[in-house]
């Protein structure tokens, strides 16, 4: 038998067998949720500011920064809170969720009404731009744990 290469797992002479008749797991659908609409109120200051779908993600929305000044520099390390020019209320029961569209860029909500974004450059030095792209939301909803105890 010729041995395995260094990363080939599944070199053996008896091959797994993948039988189409498994149950599914939970996850199938992860890469292809099922797509739910869910009424969410927004007041933009000016229509630049709403949030458009992206075309590479299904379900999430760009942000861009409302940034009066016309431009924020980042240094290395720095951090700065960007106001997204909108503010929204979302139902009972769900979340909102961001994440960073700018290389090295960690992004996390700052406020739940009036959106704002604590930005962290863990990149270079870097500008980001008054209307500039930064930013992805999307809102997912909330689970909790139902705790079951062992009997006994």
């Amino acid at each position: 038998m010729e041995s395995p290469k260094k990363n080939d797992y599944w070199a053996s002479e008896s091959r797994v067998k993948v039988s189409s008749k498994l149950p599914k797991s939970p996850a199938a659908g992860y890469l292809a949720p099922d797509i739910k609409k869910v009424a969410v109120q927004i007041e933009s200051d000016e229509d630049d500011f709403m949030p458009r779908y992206s075309l590479e993600d299904s379900g999430r929305a760009d942000l861009v920064a409302n940034i009066p000044s016309g431009k924020i520099l980042f240094s290395e390390g720095g951090s700065d809170i960007l106001d997204c020019g909108f503010s929204l209320e979302i139902p009972s029961g769900y979340r909102l969720c961001v994440s960073s569209s700018v290389h090295g860029f960690f992004m996390e909500l700052a406020d739940s009404k009036r959106i704002k974004i604590k930005a962290f450059n863990s990149g270079g030095e870097c500008t980001l731009r008054h209307k500039q792209k930064v930013a992805k939301i999307w809102i997912e909803p909330i689970y909790f744990f139902e705790w079951i105890l062992p009997k006994g």
